[in-house]
């Protein structure tokens, strides 16, 4: 997706729809010049079955002029594969 309208909407639909985040754990954090790496613990509610869920995350955030220029998210739970 491009843009930041097309980003609102898609967590707008997948945060109602396909998995309801209620917890967010920090292990760790790098950065360089222009590139931000989380490594996450994600815990959330997955909508079609109403199972709890945990599961690792790894965002990448790439930046230009101050600004986001591309964020990648690899989240290791099905629901994102299927």
């Amino acid at each position: 997706m491009r843009g930041p309208q097309a980003l609102v909407d898609y967590l707008k639909k997948m945060l109602s729809t396909v998995l309801a985040f209620s917890d967010l754990q920090f292990r760790n954090a790098w950065e360089t010049e222009d590139t931000v790496l989380l490594e996450l613990n994600m815990k959330g509610l997955r909508m079609k079955d109403n199972k709890n869920v945990v599961y690792p995350c790894v965002d990448l955030y790439r930046f230009e002029n101050g600004k986001i220029q591309d964020w990648r998210v690899y989240a290791v739970e099905p629901t994102f594969v299927e």
